[in-house]
């Protein structure tokens, strides 16, 4: 009677052995700093019955690779293409094939990133562009496609007013944003990107080029520095898109994601351009940071990954990501923010969802790509970089060098 007790028990077990192997054989653990992407996970679940893929949220993922025990399947997030990642990472060249995710399907300079020696490491996911928003009363020549510098100089110093001995209306000052400072700097040919050690690359000469151009643009086209910190202290406390439509400035930057999430309500008077490069003022420069995936060696779930790539990256997976999107009424842009990687979806599908789109999605020949940049690259531009260019061009005093500034930032992260 022991024997056969004995016996139940362990065969009891060896059942539930083989259901927890099971589970985790099914388990896709998904590391991402991006909230929106449980509801692709979500969706992915719903599909099939082979997988289940869970979310476990991480700031930073691609840092954490390098300490983190636990190690996920998948990685998503922003900055996650670089050397220094791509040693961590799986080969995708397996997966890419017409049959499976077919590579002529995406942009091709953006897959381009995420090679490394030949090897495809990174598979991108989603991208964002720099817009300039304005009012749609404005009575301005503007082509369907874009506004270059030139062309924001010349309209925006027209737009300029003075009553009383100073501005009452001001079309444009770079100094209003940071960012455009940032994207005024490699639009020039600032060229920020990685290199093989960690203090990163830029060219040196192009973006002093950039800062003396910035600093003559208020001196040239809004009459003096002091004019435009005058009207900024007496004007520019609330919300960009307000000021716009009381016609107190006449132009605004703004990173697409951003204007598209805006809910329809504060889009509905406001018109956009994509801001271009200023050489020729036809192709527009994607932003730093586009979103990303990849498979770290460490995945215990390879097959899993796997899957779940094939079927994202299917046309009618995006579809169903953009129909829940509206569906659920989230504040939120295309794919995890931005266009698709895909030319198609964003060709075909984004007008449809997006109506103020068709027609003015660039196609692959106006478009380039950012350089790779580190993982922590988000942080090092926000904290140090831009604060940096705006310290530049206001002239606020004396300034330390940049490769200062970012060396001592990169001494206190530990790098």
């Amino acid at each position: 009677m022991r024997k056969i007790r004995v016996l139940a028990v362990a065969a009891v077990v060896s059942v539930v052995l083989a259901a927890c192997a099971d589970e985790e054989s099914r388990r896709i653990v998904v590391w991402t700093d991006i909230p929106e992407v449980a509801a692709y996970l979500e969706l992915f679940n719903s599909s099939q019955q082979s997988y289940r893929a869970e979310l476990q949220y991480r700031e930073a993922p691609g840092e954490q690779l390098r300490r983190a025990e636990d190690q996920p399947d998948i990685v998503i997030t922003r900055h996650l293409s670089n050397r220094e990642t791509a040693e961590r990472m799986r080969s995708l060249e397996r997966v890419l094939s017409p049959n499976r995710v077919d590579p002529e399907a995406f942009y091709t300079e953006l897959l381009e990133r995420g090679s490394f020696d030949g090897t495809q490491r990174f598979l991108p996911i989603s991208f964002d562009l720099p817009t300039i928003m304005f009012h749609r009363d404005h009575e301005i020549d503007l082509s369907s496609f874009g506004i270059s510098a030139s062309e924001l100089q010349q309209h925006g110093r027209a737009f300029n007013e003075r009553s009383g001995g100073r501005f009452t209306n001001m079309g444009f000052s770079p100094k209003w944003s940071n960012r455009f400072l940032y994207v005024f700097a490699q639009t020039h040919g600032a060229r920020f990107r990685e290199q093989e050690d960690e203090m990163p690359a830029w060219e040196t000469e192009r973006l002093e080029d950039a800062l003396e151009a910035l600093v003559s643009w208020d001196e040239e086209y809004n009459e003096s520095a002091e004019e435009v910190a005058r009207f900024h202290d007496r004007y520019l406390y609330d919300p960009e898109d307000q000021l716009l439509l009381r016609n107190r400035i006449g132009f605004a930057y703004i990173d697409a994601g951003e204007f598209f999430a805006m809910r329809e309500s504060q889009r509905e008077l406001l018109e956009f351009r994509w801001y271009t490069d200023n050489s020729d003022g036809t192709s527009v420069p994607a932003l730093d940071g586009p979103v990303s995936l990849g498979v770290p060696t460490t995945t215990a779930n390879r097959s899993g990954a796997e899957a779940f790539i094939e079927w994202f990256y299917r046309t009618e997976t995006h579809e169903l990501l953009l129909q829940d999107l509206q569906r659920k009424r989230m504040q939120s842009f295309g794919i995890l923010g931005g266009f698709s990687a895909l030319r198609r979806v964003n060709e075909e599908l984004f007008p449809r969802y997006y109506p103020e789109l068709l027609g003015r999605v660039p196609e692959e020949r106006f478009l380039r790509f950012p350089e790779r940049q580190a993982v922590y690259w988000a942080d090092l531009r926000s904290e140090v970089i831009e604060p940096w260019l705006g310290r530049r061009v206001s002239a606020e005093g004396a300034e330390e060098s940049l490769h200062e500034r970012l060396r001592v930032w990169l001494l206190r992260r530990g790098d």
